[in-house]
């Protein structure tokens, strides 16, 4: 988040998603799973078309990039060790509830160290409060299970439909405007991650 307060939201997520590249060669220099041709260009395919759906604009800004490379290798970093976990066992369920207690932490340290934190004082602000509890709950359930599925590269891959899907809703619920180019880039992003499941299935 604190990338979004020093270039544009569009260029931070950009950066961002260079994590599904570093997952694939992180997890092949670790010799947990091949980077088969197929998957490298499926996430070149997918990253382009990010770039497009995301009508990135603005300047770079070094230390804006330097914190979305930092969360882009956390990401991996929590996908890797995950991968690891499951291998030896542990359950979805149960690691999502370890990472989030741990985030809790952190998020209230934070808290502490800058100011506070502050109850809403709304009905609506309460029933967002408790639908992003919910939601993100089952977000990080859902993550984890198709981690535990996919493996560690394709699911990196696969999350490339995470900007996606908000954009979609941007429109849907929201009016926002969006261009062909961008549906262009969508497209290219389903059909990267579409393309590597049937190479898959074919090797």
């Amino acid at each position: 988040m604190s990338a979004f307060d020093r270039m544009s939201v569009s260029l931070s997520i950009l950066i961002f998603y260079l994590f599904p590249f570093i997952v694939g060669l992180l997890a092949a220099a670790l010799r947990i799973e091949r980077l088969r041709p197929a998957m490298l260009v499926g996430l070149a395919v997918a990253f382009f078309g990010l770039f497009l759906a995301l009508d990135t604009e603005g300047e770079l800004d070094l230390l804006g990039v330097a914190l979305a490379a930092l969360s882009a290798l956390a990401i991996s970093g929590n996908i890797l060790v995950s991968g690891k976990l499951f291998r030896r066992g542990m359950s979805p369920v149960s690691l999502a509830l370890w990472v989030m207690i741990g985030a809790s932490v952190v998020f209230a340290i934070t808290l502490a160290s800058s100011g506070g934190f502050r109850w809403p004082d709304s009905g609506t602000g309460w029933w967002a409060y408790w639908g992003s509890v919910v939601f993100v709950g089952i977000a990080f359930i859902m993550f984890y299970a198709a981690l535990d599925l996919l493996r560690e590269s394709r699911t990196a891959l696969v999350m490339n439909l995470e900007p996606i899907a908000t954009i979609v809703m941007a429109v849907a619920l929201f009016g926002e405007a969006f261009g062909a180019t961008q549906w262009a880039g969508a497209v290219l992003v389903v059909l990267a991650i579409v393309g590597v499941t049937l190479a898959g299935r074919k090797g």
